[in-house]
């Protein structure tokens, strides 16, 4: 019995020595986002700067819309043109950001856009050349918030009751282009005698509540996560530089060169269906916007993307500048002179060689 309670013992102590020694505690990292990608301040500002300027030229939009309809006259009209207009150009600048990061803006779902759905079919909210009392200004449905979001682009992405150009068809009525007409129709006593439809109080109705309308969906434009999401889209470019300048001449070329080719084929101004061409046709402020969404390209975000540029994307940015003169020159109020457009056209394409040398030569690392 001595001899088994010996071997147990040993047994015990050979168990106990050959557990393994549990290892050392690891010291925590520095910083726990060592590993996530940098982000440039300069895209983080630009991002903040671009989505803050949608969110408060909206909200001084919805202001001056209510404040025309509450005091119809010719100048707070103009009020209410100059805030569209400036609202209008601040979402297109940060709408390219989306485009060139790749993203989708937040407020589009399922291909429906409640902030800058285009083209509108004409008529579709007021009164037209040809047809005098039509649209839902004529009508006896509801123009309240519920009804206009359910309505917008229901049945056809062309009927539009909610974003900018149900706005721009407001304020710049195609069948009344004069001011004082507009305010007119605003102010007047003008009613249906058949069915006692009051239209001035209608219309002041509809640009009141899609202009809140407007203002709420951009909103979600300056919400932190949205915010973030872009910015981070736009700083994994910086990782690739020369992809990234690839992706800045599609975007161009999906922008300015897609405009710049439907006013070749139909300088008229209307595709094959009978629908506008240019993005805002009432107020035809296109090539505005096209200039200046091209001039950012080439001071801000060429330089962000690609810091260390050589001599190819000093050309590119000379180029950007150039194609940005040239279209201040397009204007389409009436027929655009046809020179313009193809000078235009060349240094596009004279942009897109560019990027391709650059894309040619670029290290293999860079994939």
């Amino acid at each position: 019995m001595a001899r088994i309670a010996t071997v147990l013992l040993l047994a015990m102590l050979t168990t106990a020595c050959s557990e393994p020694t549990p290892p050392p505690e690891v010291a925590p990292e520095s910083s726990s986002t060592s590993q996530e990608p940098q982000i440039p301040d300069a895209i983080r500002q630009q991002v903040n700067a671009r989505s803050e300027a949608v969110c408060s030229t909206t909200s001084a939009l919805s202001d001056a819309a209510t404040g025309f309809v509450a005091s119809p006259d010719q100048t707070t009209l103009a009020s209410a043109r100059t805030a569209w207009k400036d609202a209008h150009l601040a979402y297109r600048a940060l709408h390219t950001l989306y485009l060139l990061a790749d993203l989708q803006p937040p407020q589009i779902k399922s291909d429906r856009d409640s902030v800058d759905a285009h083209p509108m079919l004409p008529g579709y909210l007021d009164q037209v050349p040809g047809y005098p009392r039509s649209g839902l200004v004529y009508s006896e449905v509801p123009l309240t918030p519920e009804f206009l979001r359910k309505e917008h682009q229901s049945t056809d992405f062309f009927y539009l009751t909610l974003g900018f150009h149900p706005i721009e068809s407001l304020l710049w009525p195609p069948a009344t282009p004069k001011p004082e007409k507009v305010v007119a129709t605003f102010a007047g006593s003008e009613k249906q005698a058949a069915d006692h439809i009051d239209a001035p109080e209608r219309r002041q109705n509809l640009l009141r509540v899609i202009t809140l309308a407007l203002k709420k969906d951009a909103a979600a434009l300056c919400q932190a996560p949205n915010q973030a999401h872009l910015i981070q889209g736009l700083a994994r470019l910086t990782a690739h530089p020369n992809k990234a300048i690839t992706r800045l001449e599609r975007q161009l070329a999906d922008t300015v060169g897609t405009t710049l080719d439907a006013w070749t084929k139909h300088p008229e101004g209307e595709d094959r269906n009978g629908m506008p061409l240019a993005h805002s046709p009432q107020v035809l402020t296109d090539f505005d916007e096209l200039t200046a969404i091209t001039s950012a390209m080439g001071q801000d975000w060429l330089p962000m993307l690609n810091p260390d540029s050589g001599e190819t994307t000093k050309t590119i940015g000379t180029k950007l500048a150039t194609l940005a003169d040239q279209l201040k020159k397009i204007v389409i109020k009436e027929a655009p002179a046809t020179e313009n457009i193809a000078a235009a056209k060349q240094t596009l394409a004279d942009i897109s060689d560019e990027v391709t040398t650059l894309a040619l030569s670029a290290n293999s690392t860079d994939e």
